[in-house]
């Protein structure tokens, strides 16, 4: 089992070694997150500030506030995941299960030519809808 899941089927949640992870109650961070997983390169900050944030609010500000939250969530002492290079932010999920993208995973392998075990699996990955019950405004 990978040490790090992330799932966006049913209501979002992250576990580490099986034990849920805390996310603050903001949904502007659980967007964010949620964007960020499925990013297949990295964003630019003002992309992120436009999709999440108003313009007379301090964008950069509540986009550095989230960020930090992630980073106490994903990160640990021996690898960050939340990544800022430059003006862009990106996650590293290797070694993590994601479950929308295993399941799109194996979906491009073809269902089909998976095996029952591997069919059990995945179906177990489907836990309701995506972000289920994450509103934004």
């Amino acid at each position: 089992m990978p040490c790090l899941s992330v799932r966006l089927l049913g209501p979002l949640t992250i576990t580490r070694n099986g034990v849920p992870m805390a996310l603050p109650a903001s949904r502007k961070l659980r967007g964010l997150l949620a964007y960020l997983v499925l990013a297949p390169h990295p964003v630019g900050r003002g992309r992120l500030c436009e999709l999440l944030w108003d313009v007379p609010n301090d964008p950069r500000g509540e986009l550095r506030w989230c960020l930090s939250k992630l980073r106490g969530a994903l990160d640990t002492p021996d690898r960050r995941r939340v990544r800022s290079q430059d003006d862009t932010v990106s996650l590293d999920l290797s070694g993590c299960l994601v479950d929308v993208l295993e399941i799109g995973h194996a979906a491009t392998q073809g269902i089909d030519a998976l095996d029952a075990e591997r069919l059990r699996a995945l179906a177990k990955l489907f836990a309701g809808d995506f972000l289920e019950g994450l509103e934004l405004e």
